[in-house]
């Protein structure tokens, strides 16, 4: 029994001094140093950092679901088996007890100034590369300041009175400290344009990688912005790719029934457009053109109306 006992106490005194020795030996891996971080091989990390954040929210529950803030009009219905199912949804949709520490309303605004300092982390890493090691340097920034934008355009959607960040060099711990009254309603929408103008000055048409933004998305959102557009940038949000995407936008969303008219789909400009409230005369004119009625575009609407289940 004594042999057992030392036998045990020894291999445990190895075993525990091992470990010691195992632990003091290690590098920890989790830590990344500052030039890290500045460097071309890692900058690209926190650019992805910014991106992935976006991933994590494409639940009915999750925040970044906005369907379910459009309760408060007629878009969309709550539904449910009751007003306690999704009890902080029903309050928005009647209008009544709603609470900014309900986390539907907290979590959002929490979640999108999370988004916006990773955008912001990312920035203060690429304004360091020099564009001979880092060729993407410009790129990469457009697309952080699009991100940026994109998370204070939704703050702006959805409150209005917004704390605007865009300072990328500023601690995040300084956030609190921000007033949502530093800048007027006009002023914020100016800065938040600012980041798509940035982002549209240097966006590429095309972006080889998908999910990336390119300049015709930045070029929709300045519209968006109520900051007048120029022509340039008006003719970008009019490529085909935006209407394909309005197109989807409409067959994806959660009515019943959407209804796109055929100039749409045949990719038509004002030369086409049918009616304009308020006007008399002139309205409901357009006819298609004969032979219209191609098999590749029947093709074209079958497969997009499959995609969604409108078939």
């Amino acid at each position: 029994m004594k042999k057992i006992l030392y036998i045990a106490t020894i291999g445990l005194t190895l075993l525990t001094s091992s470990c010691n020795d195992f632990l003091d030996r290690q590098v920890p891996q989790g830590i990344v140093t500052g030039d890290q971080i500045a460097s071309p091989e890692y900058v690209d990390n926190l650019v992805i950092s910014a991106y992935a954040i976006w991933a994590t929210g494409d639940d009915i529950n999750s925040s970044f679901s906005l369907w379910n803030y459009d309760v408060r009009s007629d878009d969309c219905y709550k539904g449910g088996s009751g007003t306690e199912d999704g009890g902080v949804f029903n309050a928005l949709e009647i209008s009544k007890g709603i609470n900014t520490t309900d986390w539907n309303i907290n979590d959002i605004w929490k979640r999108l100034y999370q988004c916006i300092t990773r955008a912001n982390t990312a920035l203060q890493s690429l304004d360091l590369m020099d564009e001979k090691t880092y060729p993407l340097k410009d790129q990469r920034i457009a697309e952080m300041r699009f991100l940026r934008g994109h998370a204070h355009f939704m703050l702006k959607e959805l409150f209005k009175r917004i704390v605007i960040v865009d300072d990328e060099n500023m601690d995040p711990d300084a956030y609190n400290e921000l007033s949502n009254t530093t800048y007027t309603n006009n002023e914020q929408w100016q800065k938040i344009a600012d980041d798509f103008q940035f982002a549209y000055d240097n966006l590429p048409e095309v972006q080889i990688e998908k999910g990336r933004p390119t300049q015709a998305a930045a070029a929709a959102y300045l519209h968006l912005t109520g900051v007048k557009p120029t022509a340039k940038e008006l003719a970008a949000i009019r490529t085909d790719d935006v209407r394909i995407a309005l197109l989807r936008a409409a067959l994806g969303s959660v009515a019943d029934r959407a209804i796109i008219p055929m100039y749409d789909w045949l990719g038509l400009g004002a030369e086409a457009h049918l009616n304009t409230p308020g006007k008399l005369g002139g309205n409901w004119a357009w006819r298609a053109a004969a032979g219209f009625e191609s098999k590749t575009l029947a093709k074209t609407i079958a497969d997009e109306c499959s995609v969604y289940c409108r078939v």
